[in-house]
């Protein structure tokens, strides 16, 4: 990894190089052997009171192909068990962000409005996993075919109260519109690997996402009392139903 920025009273601009090469053997692994190198410019700028930031990547992958035979019960090679299909592509992908910070003094009011375009990569394990994650212990299974995802998101954050004795109250919210949203996805198919259990898939679907989170609190002299609750929302939008994995409402 490599940055070089050059910052001025106004903003700063830069770029960015990361490269990364892996190599995996054996047969039962989560990802086959990959390598991946991002080239990225951004650049940050104050106009006003607002402050605009950007940032553009063109990202290489590159993965190897791999199999092993197949074999039935009796140990007689009935096959090949493709673990890794070979594919290199070129992507683009990159963001654009405007925030804007505001404040009431009168009711010691204040927040932060953003709205971001970006497009995100898929990762090397959304492109290319197939094996057993070992933290989950779910046979996950990626997509080569998958895009960048564009999504346009809007952020607000807003503080009311005092920092010294009383009350005070911290909400953040979002709501984000994607095209290509990555998520997985319960294929109903199972792995070739006897204990692994049912294929989860990576799937691209257009979808909205929204969340709230909040905090009350109390703050005296020698103590401090809070509550905090949050809700996460995220829907297919062809089906209207809920996508997979969604966290639950907390309390």
């Amino acid at each position: 990894f490599g940055e070089a920025r050059r910052n001025s009273a106004h903003g700063s601009v830069g770029v960015q190089f990361e490269g990364q090469h892996v190599t995996t053997t054996g047969w039962e692994f989560l990802l086959p052997s990959h390598r991946r190198m991002r080239l990225s410019t951004m650049g940050e700028f104050n106009v006003a009171r607002s402050r605009l930031s950007g940032r553009m990547d063109l990202v290489y992958a590159q993965q190897g192909s791999h199999s092993e035979p197949l074999y039935n019960s009796e140990g007689v090679v009935v096959g090949t068990d493709v673990r890794a299909l070979a594919f290199d592509t070129l992507m683009p992908g990159g963001m654009l962000s405007w925030q804007r910070p505001f404040s009431w003094k009168d009711t010691r009011t204040e927040g932060m409005a953003t709205v971001v375009a970006y497009g995100r990569v898929p990762s090397n394990h959304e492109w290319g996993a197939n094996g057993i994650h070992h933290g989950s212990f779910r046979f996950e299974q990626g997509n080569p075919q998958l895009g960048t995802e564009w999504a346009m998101e809007g952020r607000l954050s807003v503080h009311n109260g005092t920092r010294s004795v009383g009350w005070g109250c911290k909400t953040q919210a979002f709501v984000a519109l994607h095209r290509g949203f990555i998520s997985l996805t319960p294929s109903a198919q199972f792995a070739p690997i006897s204990h692994a259990g049912q294929i989860y898939a990576f799937r691209a679907n257009d979808a909205l996402r929204t969340g709230l989170e909040a905090e009350l609190s109390h703050m005296s002299e020698r103590q401090t009392l809070s509550i905090t609750g949050s809700a996460l929302g995220q829907w297919d939008l062809q089906t209207g139903l809920g996508l997979p994995f969604t966290t639950p409402s907390q309390a």
